[in-house]
């Protein structure tokens, strides 16, 4: 869905048509649910011929580690399906910083960057939102545009960790009352 976008908003050969695409698949939506599994290059070239997919691998959404080595489209379905693997949020946030590194290695001063509204939510608040803070929690709209400036590549290397709450002490249990004397 995020490349059907891309193609629609910025058409190759069109006037706002890019110097190059590039397809990267830690943009992928974060996996909760079994519209987050994608299809495989194969058919991906088939339906948006105007994009390479030749660095994609057959499986470029989440896979547990233990299950990466031989993985299939129809295994990684299977697991989603019978035991309900989803991306854990620690595996979601590392994707989003690999990806915030990816553009701080960038040499071009504009990028166009299409993909799903959990990832572009997380991307904001951990890499943006120290700076801006209507980031911290900011949810696009459905083909919402942003322009977002990165002052120094160092930003984008030094995600933004929410502190853990401060731990409350209880309050002291209070002295027992004195036991009343007898007159």
């Amino acid at each position: 869905r995020a490349a059907r976008t891309c193609l629609l908003a910025m058409p190759p050969g069109g006037d706002r048509a890019a110097l190059r695409y590039e397809v990267v698949p830690l943009l992928t939506e974060h996996l909760e649910a079994s519209c987050d599994i994608g299809r495989p290059p194969a058919e991906l070239r088939r339906d948006l011929p105007e994009l390479s997919f030749d660095d994609v691998p057959d499986v470029w959404w989440y896979v547990p580690e233990e299950h990466l080595r031989g993985i299939t489209v129809a295994e990684s379905r299977r697991l989603f399906v019978e035991e309900g693997r989803r991306e854990p949020n620690s595996t979601f946030r590392a994707r989003v910083d690999a990806f915030a590194r990816l553009l701080a290695g960038r040499r071009e001063r504009r990028l166009a960057a299409f993909a799903h509204a959990d990832f572009f939510h997380e991307l904001l608040a951990r890499h943006f939102g120290r700076r801006e803070p209507q980031y911290q929690d900011y949810w696009m709209k459905n083909c919402e545009v942003l322009r977002l400036e990165v002052f120094c590549a160092d930003d984008l290397l030094h995600p933004f960790e929410e502190e853990a709450p401060p731990v409350l002490e209880a309050p002291p249990e209070p002295a027992p009352a004195p036991a009343p004397q007898a007159p």
